[in-house]
């Protein structure tokens, strides 16, 4: 049951990242550099959060 739990949490905390990269992406765009540097970090974490879930 653990294992099925954490499965779960990691695919949510990838696709939250994804969600969240292309938001990044397409709606802030160009208008404000420090959330875009402050999103990419946020991303690149929650990807790495999820990757190291999955392991």
């Amino acid at each position: 049951m653990a294992g099925l739990v954490k499965t779960i949490y990691a695919a949510a905390a990838i696709t939250v990242a994804v969600l969240g990269l292309l938001f990044v992406m397409f709606v802030v765009g160009d208008r404000d550099r420090g959330l875009l540097v402050e999103g990419a970090i946020a991303i690149i974490l929650l990807i790495g959060l999820g990757a190291t879930l999955l392991v």
